[in-house]
C-alpha cells in the first residue's frame, strides 16, 4: 500500500509539475529539451540587472531558471529592469506568503537562496507554536492519526478523548504534516463567519465529493462551487457555476418558502428561497407542507403490516431502515418529483448502494491527499482506467457505487426532459415544481454564457438525493432510540401531540410543539450527524480563544499560518461543559424548555442553527437543515402517537462514516449490519 501511494504520487505530481516536457525527456523527447535549455541559457544571459542600487517594486515572480524577476512563473527573461520585484510562490501550492525587492546590482541567485532560506525560517518559526501545542501521541510517522480520526468502529472514542487536551489539540496527518483540532466556540466563529474567505474547504474533500457526486452545492468552496470541478462518474473535467444568493422577503411563513424561481442572472444564480427568518433554504422545500406527511403515513403503515406480520403485541422493527425509506422518498418526490417506491418495498440497487457510498469513501481517506493531483493526468478514461486497476476491494466497491448513482441520476434527468419536451409540445407549462425541472426551464432560458452542461445538472441530482436523505435517515432513528431509552419523556411527547387538532399539521401546528422541538434539538446537540467539519488556511490568520490552550504554550491569540488543515469538532463543541454545564453529555432535552443558561450566549456559537453547531455555520452551513427539520418532526409527530417505543435485545453501535449510522451487532460473532432494531407495540 506504501508503494502504491508514492507511485500514485509522483505520476500525477511529475505530469503535473513538468507537463509534456518531463516524459519527452523520458522518452525520446532529450533533443528538444536540451534545445530550450540553451534558449534559457541565452536569456539568462541576456537578462542580468543593471549596476544600480537602488530597489523599484512591481508586482513579479522570481523566475527559478533565470534568477529573474518575470510576470509569471513560467515566462522567461524578466521583464524590463525598472519593473523588477520578485514575489516568491509558496512552494506548496498556497498562496504567496514571501516577498523581496530584487536590488539591482546584486548577485541573483544569492538573493534566490537568501530569500528561501528566509521562508523556510519563517515557516519554522510560524509552526514553533502549533509544534508545542498538547496532543495523543501518534502511532506510526506514516499515518499519524488519520487511522483513529476516521476509523468506523473506535472514531467517536478517540474524538471524545481530545476533549482533555484543551479547546485546540495538535494531530498528525500522513508523513508528520500538522493539524488542528478545535472545538472552541471563538476560533469556529472566526473560521466560519468573520473569516470565512480565509478558510476553504480542501482540496482533498471537494476533488473527492465532486468525483463520486459529481459537480454540486457539496463541493463548493466558500460561496463559488469549485471551477473546473470533477465530473462524477467518468472522473472527467467539467466547469461548475457561480454560487449566488437571491435576495427578497418571505411571503408565505405558513409554508416557510418563497420561492425565487430563477434570478435575472440566469443558472449562474441557483434556486433559493428564503424563510421567515431570512437565511436561505433550497426550493426543495416546494412542497413541504404535504408531502412529507404523505411519506409518513405510508411508513405508518409500513410499520403496522410488520408488527400484524410478526404476530404479537409487540414486534422487533428496524426503524432505521424504515426511516432511511421514509428519508429517500422524501427528497426524491420534494426535491426531484421522482418516486423511489422505497416505502412500498422496491429494493433497487440505487437504494442499497447508496447506504454504503460514505463508509466506502471513509475507508479510502488514507489516500484523499493524492486524488487532487490523480484527476489532473490525462484524460478521463485514462484516469478511470488507472483506478480500476488498483487492487484494493474498497476502490472497486466505490466505483461500483458511483456507477450505480450515476446511471439513477442519468435516469432522474432524462426522464424529466422527456416530461418537459411534452409540455412544450403541447404548448402548456409543467405542473411539477421539483428542482430538476425548474433547472431545465431556466437552463432553456439562459444566456449561453450562463447554461451549464447535463453533467452538472446530474451532479446536482445526485448530491440532492444523498445529502437530502444520509444524515436525516440517521436523526430519525436516533430520536427513536432516545425516546425508546427515556420512557417518561416519550409518554410526555406523546400526550403533547395527542392533543394536536389536526391528523395532519401544517408547519406552524408543528413549530408550536415545545417538546417536540426540545427532543430534536437536544438529540442534534448530542449526537449530531457529522462530528467533524475541515478547512484549510489560505492565508496567515490569527484565531481568537475562549480559553487559552494548554500545554507549553499557552494562549487566548493563536496564529494559523497559511496551509494549515483545520479540524472543526461538531461534536465536541456540541458538548462542552463550559458552556451547556455539568450535564453537558446528557440527553436532557428540558434543557430547551428553559432560557438557555448565561454562559450558552455568551459562547457565541457560530451554529445556523440554535446554539449547536450541528448544521455548521456561514456560507457552507447546511442549506437545506430547514427541510430535515421539518421532515423529522413530521415523523416524530406521525409514529409517537400511535407506537410505543422501547430498547431492543440486540446491541446496537453508532459508526463513524462521514456521517454517523447505528449498526445492529451479533453478539456470537461480533458482525454487525445497518441498523437499529427496537421493539414496537401499537398504542
Amino acid at each position: 500500500m506504501l508503494a502504491l501511494y508514492f507511485i500514485l504520487t509522483f505520476l500525477p505530481f511529475a505530469f503535473a509539475q513538468f507537463g509534456g516536457g518531463f516524459f519527452e525527456n523520458m522518452f525520446g523527447g532529450g533533443q528538444r529539451h536540451h534545445q530550450q535549455q540553451q534558449q534559457q541559457q541565452q536569456q539568462r544571459q541576456g537578462s542580468m540587472w543593471s549596476q544600480q542600487a537602488d530597489a523599484i517594486p512591481c508586482s513579479q515572480y522570481l523566475c527559478p531558471n533565470t534568477l529573474a524577476c518575470v510576470s509569471t512563473p513560467v515566462l522567461c527573461p524578466c521583464p524590463a529592469p525598472e519593473d523588477i520585484k520578485c514575489v516568491i510562490p509558496d512552494a506548496e501550492g498556497g498562496s504567496n506568503d514571501g516577498t523581496v525587492v530584487c536590488v539591482r546590482g546584486t548577485d541573483g541567485s544569492a538573493i534566490y537562496v537568501a530569500t528561501i532560506a528566509l521562508r523556510n525560517w519563517r515557516r519554522a518559526w510560524e509552526r514553533r507554536d502549533l509544534a508545542s501545542l498538547p496532543g495523543p501521541t501518534r502511532q506510526k510517522w506514516s499515518k499519524g492519526h488519520v487511522p483513529a480520526l476516521y476509523s468506523p468502529d473506535t472514531a467517536f472514542e478517540f474524538h471524545d478523548s481530545l476533549s482533555e487536551y484543551g479547546p485546540v489539540v495538535k494531530l498528525y496527518g500522513v508523513f508528520g504534516s500538522i493539524r488542528l483540532y478545535i472545538n472552541d466556540p471563538y476560533a469556529m466563529g472566526e473560521v466560519l463567519l468573520k473569516e470565512q474567505n480565509g478558510f476553504e474547504r480542501t482540496e482533498s474533500y471537494v476533488s473527492n465529493l465532486n468525483a463520486v457526486l459529481g459537480p454540486g452545492l457539496l463541493g463548493s468552496r466558500g460561496m463559488e462551487l469549485l471551477q473546473s470541478a470533477y465530473e462524477g462518474a467518468s472522473f472527467g473535467l467539467t466547469t461548475a457555476p457561480r454560487r449566488t444568493q437571491t435576495q427578497g422577503p418571505a411571503q408565505d411563513p405558513s409554508i416557510c418558502v418563497q420561492f425565487n424561481c430563477i434570478a435575472s442572472n440566469g443558472m449562474k444564480t441557483w434556486l433559493y428561497a428564503h424563510d421567515h427568518h431570512g437565511s436561505l433554504i433550497l426550493i426543495l422545500l416546494c412542497t413541504v407542507a404535504n408531502i412529507p406527511r404523505c411519506v409518513a403515513l405510508k411508513l405508518i403503515m409500513g410499520i403496522e403490516n410488520e408488527i400484524r406480520d410478526q404476530r404479537t403485541q409487540v414486534a422487533d422493527v428496524d426503524v432505521f431502515k424504515w426511516g432511511y425509506r421514509c428519508a429517500l422518498d422524501s427528497v426524491g418526490r420534494a426535491g426531484l418529483g421522482h418516486d423511489f417506491q422505497a416505502l412500498d418495498g422496491v429494493d433497487s440497487d440505487y437504494s442499497r448502494a447508496i447506504k454504503h457510498l460514505l463508509p466506502a469513501l471513509f475507508s479510502l481517506v488514507i489516500l484523499r491527499p493524492i486524488m487532487p493531483t490523480l484527476y489532473k493526468i490525462g484524460p478521463s478514461w485514462f484516469r478511470r482506467a488507472i483506478i480500476e486497476r488498483v487492487p484494493s476491494k474498497a476502490v472497486k466497491q466505490l466505483l461500483s457505487i458511483v456507477d450505480v448513482q450515476h446511471r439513477q441520476a442519468i435516469q432522474i434527468f432524462e426522464q424529466k426532459k422527456a416530461a418537459l419536451r411534452n409540455f412544450e409540445e403541447k404548448g402548456s407549462a409543467p405542473d411539477e415544481k421539483d428542482i430538476v425541472t425548474l433547472m431545465l426551464r431556466a437552463n432553456e432560458k439562459a444566456r449561453p454564457e450562463d447554461k451549464i452542461s447535463e453533467e452538472e445538472m446530474v451532479g446536482q441530482i445526485n448530491t440532492l438525493i444523498f445529502a437530502g436523505h444520509d444524515t436525516t435517515s440517521g436523526t430519525i432513528a436516533c430520536v427513536l432510540q432516545m425516546l425508546a431509552e427515556n420512557p417518561r419523556v416519550q409518554a410526555e411527547l406523546r400526550e403533547e401531540l395527542m392533543h394536536c387538532s389536526t391528523d395532519e399539521p401544517d408547519y406552524a401546528t408543528l413549530e408550536a410543539f415545545p417538546l417536540l422541538d426540545a427532543v430534536i434539538k437536544e438529540t442534534l446537540r448530542l449526537h449530531p450527524p457529522a462530528a467533524i467539519a475541515e478547512r484549510v488556511s489560505t492565508r496567515d490568520t490569527v484565531l481568537p480563544l475562549r480559553s487559552p490552550t494548554q500545554g507549553t504554550y499557552r494562549t487566548t491569540n493563536l496564529a494559523v499560518p497559511a496551509g494549515t488543515l483545520v479540524m472543526l469538532s461538531l461534536r465536541t463543541a456540541n458538548r462542552d461543559p463550559a458552556t451547556w454545564g455539568p450535564d453537558a453529555l446528557e440527553w436532557n432535552p428540558y434543557r430547551w424548555l428553559e432560557p438557555l443558561p448565561a454562559n450558552v450566549v455568551e459562547a457565541r456559537v457560530p451554529g445556523v442553527y440554535s446554539n449547536i453547531m450541528s448544521f455548521l455555520g456561514g456560507s457552507c452551513s447546511c442549506i437545506a437543515y430547514k427541510f430535515a427539520l421539518i421532515e423529522a418532526k413530521v415523523v416524530i409527530s406521525s409514529l409517537v402517537p400511535r407506537f410505543q417505543f422501547s430498547p431492543g435485545d440486540r446491541p446496537v453501535m453508532w459508526k463513524f462514516g462521514g456521517t454517523s449510522k447505528p449498526f445492529v451487532v451479533d453478539p456470537a460473532s461480533g458482525a454487525s449490519s445497518p441498523g437499529l432494531v427496537l421493539k414496537l407495540g401499537v398504542v
